[in-house]
């Protein structure tokens, strides 16, 4: 689901023994994407589940160019909704693309 309203991504990392760094980046919306999964029915009649596509946020950045110089490994991602709530997420990786896009690929809850 598009949201135009999203004008700023936080980023940070929390590792173990560091110390906590934060990215914030301003973006011109975001798109988020539901895990999608694939059922495949095993000789037994058992469901087995695998993921195809995980959950991610896709933001259009201003400048990805600050994205690709970091020296740290973002671990969160969260913005502040329409309505003023906080959303944060796990992350997993990110991916960067031409044309000032951004792919954020988070953790399965």
């Amino acid at each position: 689901m598009y949201n135009p309203n999203i004008r700023e991504i936080t980023l940070e990392a929390h590792h173990f023994g560091a110390e906590q760094r934060t990215l914030k980046i301003h973006c011109n919306g975001i798109t988020r994407h539901d895990a999608k999964y694939k059922d495949d029915r095993a000789a037994d009649g058992a469901i087995m589940r695998s993921t195809v596509a995980y959950p991610s946020i896709v933001a259009k950045c201003l400048d990805t160019k600050e994205l690709e110089a970091l020296q740290w490994t973002p671990t969160d991602i969260s913005y502040l909704d329409e309505n003023g709530d906080h959303q944060e997420f796990r992350m997993r990786a990110m991916n960067v693309f031409p044309k000032e896009k951004v792919e954020f690929l988070l953790q399965e809850n």
